[in-house]
């Protein structure tokens, strides 16, 4: 396997966050550059060059180790919210799910929860109103908290899908799979799953006894 150097990063490209990750199965070590902007020249990937993306949007830039680059463009927003489990007890939070929860009591949260959107100008009311209105295809969470255990206390986040005929469709997000001793933030774990966020899709996380979590929703397109 091949160990990059840090890229030479250009001035004009804002970096998010990079991460080394190694993929066994398939004899690759993988290079993810969260960005805005340029990023510029590669070392140590073999077709190296300029890589460019919007100075607005968010975009992704994965490298591997035999040379090949693959970008995901137009991130063109973050949806960022703060989870709070107030309460001794194990408790579930139930994000969205628009249709029901914006108009229940904490948004159909039991009162030890708290959910607060923190974009600038913008509340969690408002998200929930926008997936009403579009849906959202959220390409990846980003969890963030205090300590990675406060992360990997997560577990197993359901998501689920309900229509008018009364179907559910629940399907899990196992967040440990998502771990990596590549990634150089060490309270921070990026789950790469595509969600169509729409008015009634539901998003439940297991929040342990007084913790705090962050989850930063990038959102690629509003459809």
């Amino acid at each position: 396997m091949v160990s990059y150097p840090l890229p030479e990063y250009k001035k004009e490209a804002q970096i998010i966050n990079y991460e080394f990750r190694a993929v066994p199965e398939a004899n690759k070590v993988v290079y993810d550059i969260d960005f805005y902007g340029n990023i510029g020249e590669f070392q140590g990937v073999s077709n190296g060059g300029l890589v460019s993306g919007s100075p607005t949007f968010r975009n992704i830039a994965r490298f591997t180790d035999d040379g090949s680059v693959n970008i995901t463009q137009g991130i063109n927003t973050v949806w960022d919210l703060t989870i709070t489990n107030a309460s001794d007890q194990l408790q579930n939070a139930v994000l969205f799910d628009a249709a029901i929860n914006m108009f229940e009591m904490n948004n159909g949260n039991v009162s030890g929860i708290a959910v607060v959107g923190t974009n600038e100008g913008s509340t969690y009311l408002r998200m929930l109103a926008e997936t009403i209105q579009r849906p959202a295809l959220v390409n990846s969470l980003r969890i963030s908290s205090e300590t990675m255990a406060d992360v990997f206390s997560l577990g197993i986040i359901q998501i689920q899908k309900k229509n008018a005929s009364g179907q559910t469709m629940t399907y899990p997000i196992i967040t440990s799979n998502y771990d990596t001793p590549f990634q150089f933030q060490r309270a921070m774990m990026d789950v790469n799953h595509t969600i169509t966020l729409d008015s009634t899709t539901s998003i439940t996380i297991r929040m342990p006894p007084n913790s705090n979590v962050k989850i930063a929703l990038l959102i690629t397109q509003n459809q």
